[in-house]
């Protein structure tokens, strides 16, 4: 038996329940999949495992932003 391969209906359904179980809210989960599909699959020029370490950075800093550990204020 083959071992299966997750659906891309699966992998954003993944996503988006991580997302929310992280505490985002349902429109900063639509913004940052917009976001994803308009700029960083589109407009990066670089392989899929690179575009995933560039979502995960951009997860981190949410969440650093989010437990008040960065701040854009200087």
């Amino acid at each position: 038996m083959e071992p299966t391969t997750p659906t891309n209906q699966t992998v954003e359904q993944q996503r988006y329940e991580q997302l929310q179980w992280s505490g985002w809210s349902a429109a900063g989960i639509k913004r940052l999949q917009l976001f994803r599909r308009t700029y960083v699959l589109t407009s990066l020029d670089c392989s899929e495992i690179e575009v995933k370490r560039c979502l995960r950075r951009l997860e981190f800093v949410r969440w650093l932003v989010l437990t008040g550990k960065l701040s854009d204020w200087k």
